[in-house]
């Protein structure tokens, strides 16, 4: 060790060592020694006296003689809890044993730090319910010390390892300042002075501390000498070290009852929003008016900007009323802050303030001054101001509260979250280079928390970083970062705040943890309080609940789950509202942070158990959809969780599996495909029984082929296939679906090339009624495909026959609506339009009450058929349902660009070109990227768009996309297709406007011989294909020299 010189002289300095090395190293230690002390001040406490050397070690000393050495240790973020090995490395056993055993075996020996203890040093680790060390390891504590096992067994005796851990650097005196606020209350003192009693409490501590740290090498030998001194109430050391209690008893109360002067609020230059509130508060309080009003609560989590909004408000109505502030953090400051307003008032006894309201001859009179704002400032219980503020007085009062009801006489008025435009806006006054949309993303990080943007900008101003920086930050450590910034109207950081509101409130009910713990697993969404009526217990690994489990089976008891709710609601943590429960992210980032980390993944299954359960239902299925919608958040949420604390694998696996369903069904595809690929995969970790991890595949094939991503999907097939011996019922399920696959895609010779095999291999099965129907519906699908509508009409046919025999109502109908949409599709594009339409109205009645983005390919076929027949209006409204229930899928999905060609077919029949523009275009820009599935709904959107061109004689843009909507028409369905005489038709005429002679007439031979080969649109063209036929030769003739004619 090396001395050091200027002010930081007398200090020793590890020469290696670059960190600051000052008396402030050992500030965490002062403040632990502090906390010690704030906690036994309370007159009834035994502990009278504390000696400080150093203040890594310090004796209590108590009224009956006895004593207890306490050690102190301080471990870095990143570091972790104590194991057996870290506390031989660090000495900590072998220096308490030997200070045990120069003491003659007497006194208590503690051992306490910021970070918990791993298993291996869990048997010497003692709480409430284990107050002594255990003894079943002595032996090795015997042969690591050197000395034999009776000698251990002793002094596990006086040994004590602290289970619950310190604060940590950053949260201990903010934590402190808060026990002392509610010990300053008790005694009857000021507890807005709590911040300076307690510096001076640190301060006298350190002034008793040792100013140069001894070397390791004397440190026990100091400690020995120390404590004899203290044995003996005599020596140097005790006289030079020592510290009453009663000296700090006194310092505190001195603090205590110096009175504050009540001061007017002044206006905040950086306070943004809360317009409607202030609002309100002019419509409650009419201040100035000359009559009585009610008490204005305005109520909400700490730090959610209640009094700021208070001040400025106060501030702002200046010219119509003066304001003050009066401290409530308890019943006595309240009552003192009151009396400072009338000095001439008798002064109430603290503890009739303490107490209850004082006796009649001692009552306080306010003032009654329409034109005078009081702000009762910080009422944490409703006890606080009973009996002290007036129910109706003319002079108007405000009161900020966590509580979110006070008296039934009060208007209540809750004060929410700040809006994301306002929260970027008070975010980018502070940091002002940075870009809208990053804000945006920190005040959603934060939910708006006002507290939480107060210190985020000051952390990134203070600490130089970036608000992409700080996300980055957030998303790393989000509550030891709601720990950091600084905010100089708030003497508690958001995460002390959140964090000691919880813990009362749990000491207050115990039943709010569980509560609590869902609540911050799930979704910050409300969320219905039935969910908690029922707890299902599905057996783990050891075939026993967990203690997570049993806890929510206490919340099936309403009277309990309302006690629960009640403590939480005390501090605004939760807010319920039409029986479901709402919880802020900042609230939720502090609860799981506070569940011990052996128990994480046991919370994260019990979660996902409880929310699974609730979203389940075997009723019908528009309820079943209504349910998913409300717990799909909750348990995307749970997942997650569950997924960082490592939870039970196979419930992680369903709730995979059960939100890519979710999404599959009514949300967006690609989120569909994550949730499913993520199921998948962790089924292939866990070796996932066949016929799950099958289910989990076919979902997928489902969710990729659905989005376009064809070759993905039969990938996914070959995976399902192969978990499957040839012939099985779960290989032919899996060869049939790579059929489905590719007539989805419409790739019908591969499809009919995939038929084959599915039926070689159901050759000797005996196939049952719904395998039939489906067999035959996807044969009529590649038959229709490939230009076979007879044969394709006729399976449907068939297919519709047999479905009345379908035991199942849900899966009968569901058979019914597919199988009259596809004989619709089958006559409409065969030009029988008229036999069409009742197939696609029965499929649409068969969808009636189905939930999900499936049903808008039934009315899609329904909407083509009617601007077929000319129903424009029918097909307007059925557009627009079918357009809501597409939403979910995305603005960029296939299901919206669909809808939106159909749209602008809509528009160009009714002859508003810009409208018809517009949405074509838009759905083009979306259908060419969707994928082979989706290239007939392309051609459509080309056709209609070159039409909308033709129309506006734009003839070489016309002729273009007819020319694209004819190659996709051939690429899919070959060159005998339906629409083909149509579009080639259209394309001689814009050919023929644009003046490209040759290629109007390469267009309009082509429609000739489609019309001599019978095609399906004949009849119905042709007379207009021959009459656009004459006019091309006439050009072509008018065109020709003589000499080559």
């Amino acid at each position: 060790m090396s001395e050091i010189s200027g002010p930081g002289a007398g200090l020793f300095r590890d020469a290696r060592n670059t960190a600051p090395q000052t008396r402030g190293r050992f500030e965490y230690q002062d403040a632990c020694v502090a906390l010690r002390c704030v906690r036994n001040l309370a007159p009834a406490s035994p502990v009278v006296g504390v000696v400080v050397e150093w203040t890594t070690d310090y004796v209590l000393l108590t009224s009956d003689g006895s004593w207890e050495l306490v050690s102190v240790k301080h471990r870095d973020p990143g570091q972790n809890s104590w194991s057996y090995a870290d506390l031989k490395k660090e000495n900590v056993f072998r220096d308490l044993h030997v200070v045990w055993n120069a003491m003659a075996e007497s006194g208590d020996y503690v051992f306490e730090s910021n970070c918990g203890f791993s298993q291996t040093a869990r048997p010497y680790v003692i709480d409430a319910t284990h107050p002594e060390a255990a003894h079943r390891d002595v032996e090795k504590l015997a042969r690591d010390l050197e000395i034999d096992v009776d000698e251990a067994d002793r002094f596990l005796d006086h040994l004590r390892l602290r289970r619950d851990p310190l604060p940590d650097r950053s949260t201990i005196e903010a934590v402190a300042i808060l026990e002392l606020q509610a010990i300053m209350a008790d005694l009857g003192l000021d507890p807005m002075r709590a911040e300076d009693a307690f510096h001076a409490i640190a301060g006298r501590i350190a002034a008793a501390s040792t100013q140069r740290p001894e070397s390791a090498a004397t440190r026990v030998e100091r400690m020995v000498g120390l404590m004899r001194d203290v044995a003996a109430r005599a020596g140097p050391r005790l006289d030079q070290h020592y510290v009453a209690i009663e000296e700090l008893r006194r310092l505190v109360t001195k603090i205590g009852t110096t009175v504050a002067r009540l001061v007017a609020p002044t206006a905040d230059p950086l306070f943004v929003g809360r317009k409607p509130e202030m609002t309100l508060l002019d419509t409650f309080l009419d201040l100035g008016g000359d009559h009585e009003v009610a008490p204005v609560v305005l109520s909400g989590l700490p730090g959610i900007g209640k009094s700021a909004l208070a001040r400025q408000y106060a501030a702002d109505r200046a010219a119509i009323g003066r304001s003050r502030l009066v401290p409530a953090d308890s019943r006595a400051a309240l009552a003192r802050g009151l009396r400072d307003l009338v000095p001439s008032a008798p002064r109430i006894p603290e503890a009739e303030a303490i107490l209850g309201p004082p006796p009649a001859g001692q009552v306080l009179i306010l003032p009654e001054d329409p034109q005078l704002l009081l702000i009762i400032d910080g009422v944490t219980d409703p006890a606080i101001t009973e009996g002290l503020i007036p129910r109706r007085s003319r002079t108007r009062f405000i009161v900020t509260a966590t509580p979110t009801h006070l008296d039934d006489a009060f208007v209540h008025l809750p004060v929410d979250r700040l809006g994301t435009d306002d929260s970027v806006a008070y975010l980018h006054s502070i940091l002002t280079r940075e870009s809208p949309d990053t804000l945006t993303r920190v005040a959603e990080a934060l939910g708006g928390h006002p507290l939480g943007l107060v210190q985020a900008a000051s952390y990134c101003r203070n600490q130089r970083i970036s608000a992409s920086g700080y996300l980055d930050r957030m998303c790393a450590a989000p509550a030891p970062l709601l720990d950091r910034g600084r905010a100089s109207d708030h003497s508690t950081t958001t995460a002390v705040a959140i964090r000691e509101s919880y813990r009362a409130a749990v000491e207050a009910e115990p039943a709010a943890i569980p509560l609590a713990a869902v609540m911050a697993c799930a979704a910050p969404e409300p969320l219905p309080e039935s969910v908690f009526e029922q707890q299902v217990l599905v057996r783990s690994e050891d075939g026993e609940p967990s203690s997570a489990e049993i806890a929510l089976i206490g919340l099936t008891d309403v009277l309990v789950r309302d006690q629960a709710i009640a403590a939480l609601h005390q501090f605004s943590l939760v807010v319920r509202d039409n029986e479901a429960l709402t919880v802020h992210p900042l609230v939720q980032t502090i609860v799981k942070d506070e569940i011990p980390a052996e128990e994480r993944a046991a919370w994260g299954r019990a979660c996902l158990v409880l929310l699974l359960h609730g979203a389940r239902t075997d009723q019908d299925e528009a309820l079943t959809a209504s349910r998913s919608a409300v717990f799909g958040a909750h348990i995307a949420a749970a997942v997650e969780y569950a997924t960082a604390t490592e939870s039970d694998p196979y419930i992680l696996a369903a709730a995979l599996s059960w939100l890519g369903l979710w999404q599959l069904h009514t949300g967006d595809l690609n989120v569909a495909i994550a949730y499913l690929t993520r199921c998948v995969r962790l089924g292939q970790s866990i070796a996932l029984g066949a016929d799950t991890l099958s289910a989990a595949l076919r979902h997928l094939a489902t969710a990729q082929r659905s989005a376009g991503l064809v070759d993905e999907a039969l990938a996914t097939i070959d995976t399902w296939t192969r978990l499957y011996t040839t012939n099985s019922a779960g290989q032919r399920n899996a060869l049939l679906s790579r059929a489905q696959t590719y007539a989805y895609a419409a790739r019908y010779p591969e499809a009919r090339a995939a038929f084959e095999a599915v039926a070689q291999a159901d050759a000797e099965q005996d196939l049952g009624l719904r395998d039939r129907i489906l067999r035959l519906s996807l044969l009529a699908d590649i038959n229709h495909g490939l230009g076979f509508n007879s044969e394709a009409l006729a399976g449907v046919i068939a297919a519709l026959e047999l479905t009345p025999n379908v035991p199942d109502e849900d899966q009968r109908r569901d058979h019914f609506a597919a199988l009259h949409k596809q004989a619709g599709i089958i006559l409409r594009e065969s030009g029988r339009l008229e036999e069409a339409l009742p197939h696609l109205r029965a499929a649409y009645e068969a969808i009636q009450g189905m939930h999900g983005v499936y049903t808008t390919e039934t009315i899609l076929a329904l909407v083509n058929a009617l601007l077929d027949l000319g129903h424009p209006d029918e097909a307007r409204a059925l557009i627009d349902r079918g357009s809501d229930l597409a939403s979910p899928r995305g603005d960029k999905s296939p299901a919206r660009g669909s809808f939106l060609q159909v749209r602008g077919r809509l528009a160009l029949e009714a002859g508003n070109l810009t409208q018809a523009q517009m949405d074509l275009e838009a759905a083009v820009a979306i259908l060419r990227s969707s994928g082979d599935p989706y290239r007939v709904n392309l051609a459509s959107g080309y056709f209609n768009l070159g039409m909308v061109h033709l129309t506006e004689h734009r003839f070489g843009q016309a002729a273009s996309y007819l020319s694209l909507a004819r190659e996709l028409e051939i690429e899919v369905y070959g060159p005998d297709s339906n629409d083909l005489l149509v579009v080639d038709f259209q394309l001689a005429q814009a050919y023929l406007a644009a003046k490209d002679h040759r290629a109007a007439f390469e267009a309009i031979t082509r429609c000739l011989g489609l019309l001599r080969a019978g095609h399906a649109q004949s009849r119905r063209l042709r007379t207009q294909v021959l009459a656009i036929a004459v006019t091309i030769d006439i050009e072509l003739d008018a065109r020709t020299p003589p000499s080559t004619k």
